[in-house]
């Protein structure tokens, strides 16, 4: 009996010793983490670069929304020098397009808001003439949109009337119908000369006529003249438009009649000019209905 106690009061003082010296390496090891100092440049180099070896077979493979994603679970201080290197480096597998919506993204995921601020700055300086707004549908960073709207809004209003305008010229260049109705159900509408300049776009390129609708619902002018010398109408037949895009526009209040510069003649006068002796008829006949004639 007494060997039987001998024997376990020895084992427990080896237990005892053990955790012990576990316990004491256990804070030797939580010493040293706090001591140990924050990363050196090369460290943060590195860093830099084992955040872009993971984003670049994302960018490969055209998935910016997941690229974005996890760029936003960065540190803030390698977000910042990841995104400019993106925007510094001429990576042939991003357009313009994609980096630009990969800022938004960020913009967008980050819940830093001083970063938030400085990246919507970047965008504010050196891409004036972006169409931000259709580019974050197009990429299906839609809540990036009452972000970038609000924070325009209240930095700066003129910049946010161009990324408005540029947005829908951007659309209409696309001939999509369903970008424009999310922009315009987002919020994001022209001022009445932006929808008429617009509307002169759609004239001049030839584009879908329900465009004429949704700018006419936006106030545009369809009698309206950027140069003093057409309207949008005789734009329309100068660059040989659908007769259903030239149709709308008569029907929405254009003048077939209108005369800006005798030499030029009225829309009515350069289809005669033109040959389109059938287009020349029916504006007659569709002013004449109009007029009650």
């Amino acid at each position: 009996m007494k060997k039987k106690g001998k024997g376990l009061g020895f084992l427990l003082t080896i237990l005892l010793v053990f955790s012990a010296s576990l316990g004491i390496l256990h804070g030797r090891l939580l010493m040293s983490k706090s001591r140990t100092p924050r990363r050196s440049q090369k460290a943060l180099t590195l860093s830099v670069q084992d955040a872009m070896d993971m984003l670049r077979p994302l960018f490969a493979s055209r998935s910016i929304v997941t690229a974005a994603k996890t760029a936003g679970n960065f540190v803030p201080d390698l977000i910042k020098k990841v995104t400019q290197q993106i925007l510094d480096t001429e990576l042939t597998i991003l357009t313009i397009e994609d980096k630009l919506a990969f800022l938004l993204g960020v913009a967008t995921t980050t819940d830093d808001s001083d970063l938030k601020n400085e990246i919507l700055s970047i965008l504010l300086e050196n891409y004036k003439e972006a169409p931000l707004f259709s580019i974050a549908f197009q990429y299906q960073f839609n809540k990036a949109v009452p972000v970038l709207k609000e924070w325009a809004a209240q930095t700066d209003q003129d910049q946010l009337k161009k990324w408005i305008f540029q947005s829908y010229k951007d659309a209409l260049s696309k001939d999509t119908i369903k970008l424009v109705e999310q922009l315009a159900n987002a919020g994001i509408r022209p001022d009445m000369g932006q929808a008429s300049l617009l509307l002169q776009h759609v004239a001049r390129e030839n584009k879908n006529p329900k465009f004429v609708d949704i700018l006419v619902g936006f106030k545009a002018d369809p009698n309206f003249s950027n140069d003093g010398k057409y309207t949008t109408l005789m734009l329309a037949i100068y660059y040989n438009a659908d007769p259903a895009l030239i149709q709308r526009l008569v029907s929405f209040g254009a003048d077939p009649n209108k005369v800006l510069i005798p030499e030029i003649g009225s829309a009515k006068q350069l289809a005669f000019e033109k040959g389109n002796y059938a287009l020349e008829k029916s504006l007659y006949r569709a002013k004449s209905h109009k007029l009650g004639g």
